[in-house]
């Protein structure tokens, strides 16, 4: 990264939502656990964000209690931790906080040492004047990732061609006429990366699906499921809502620092 300084370079690697949130001093929460490891998402985060989840969660742990403390490190989640009991009303903040714990509370350290370090060649206040948010970072830092249209339809799947086949062909339309960074920022979106593995599309895991979303009307926006790498479209009935849908959908997701 150093070396790369001043000399126009991108880094060929694709760095995770969280990492640039870490850079950009955005708050981390549990869709970033989502995008990492779906498992302990589904495992420990997801049953606390449903109604009641606080006393499904106790039930799971075998624990009378919950309290702001990491079970599986014993780490205080904040000060006060081990004496304040997680309720429904301040579950969210337990689940931010965990998820924070999870994913940098063993490297903190490192990770402090790699922020003081960047932030010396880049200082946090110019990124934050510049108002930049992780997709922006991601595409300064690691490049444009150049992709190939072509290999993503090949190797993408998904229910929307078999219910909705003039659906399908909107979405690759609105691609086409996308340039490179509307393309990441779909990318990012439905996945949670701007940058594929060294196999392209083929090697991406679990396959890029579009799916048909019939529990909704069109008047709702896409949605996405980074871990599962899907994108689900509402049953519009043009290109041009399609278009207009994804793109509010897009500028959401940017202002809101989080993919789905």
């Amino acid at each position: 990264l150093y070396g790369c300084r001043g000399e126009n370079t991108a880094i060929p690697i694709s760095l995770s939502t969280a990492l640039l949130k870490f850079i950009l001093s955005h708050e981390i929460d549990h869709r970033d656990v989502r995008a990492l490891d779906p498992v302990y998402f589904k495992n420990r985060i997801e049953f606390m964000l449903s109604d009641g989840g606080v006393e499904v969660m106790c039930s799971i742990l075998d624990e009378e209690k919950l309290y702001f403390v990491d079970q599986d490190s014993d780490r205080e989640l904040k000060q006060g931790g081990r004496t304040t009991v997680v309720d429904e009303q301040n579950k969210q903040e337990y689940v931010t906080l965990l998820s924070e714990n999870y994913l940098c509370g063993q490297v903190r350290k490192q990770l402090h040492q790699f922020l003081q370090g960047f932030h010396e060649m880049v200082p946090l206040e110019l990124l934050q004047k510049a108002g930049f948010d992780e997709t922006d970072l991601s595409l300064i830092i690691c490049g444009d990732p150049k992709i190939d249209l072509g290999d993503w339809k090949r190797h993408s799947s998904g229910t929307v061609l078999q219910h909705h086949g003039q659906l399908y062909n909107w979405f690759w339309e609105c691609l086409e006429e996308m340039s490179e960074d509307g393309r990441a920022r779909v990318l990012q979106f439905a996945t949670g990366i701007t940058r594929l593995p060294p196999g392209g599309f083929r090697d991406l895991r679990p396959t890029f699906k579009v799916d048909l979303n019939t529990s909704v009307n069109k008047t709702h926006l896409p949605t996405s499921h980074t871990c599962f790498n899907t994108l689900s479209l509402p049953p519009y009935e043009s290109k041009e809502e399609l278009e207009d849908k994804l793109k509010k959908a897009l500028t959401m997701a940017s202002n809101e620092f989080g993919l789905r």
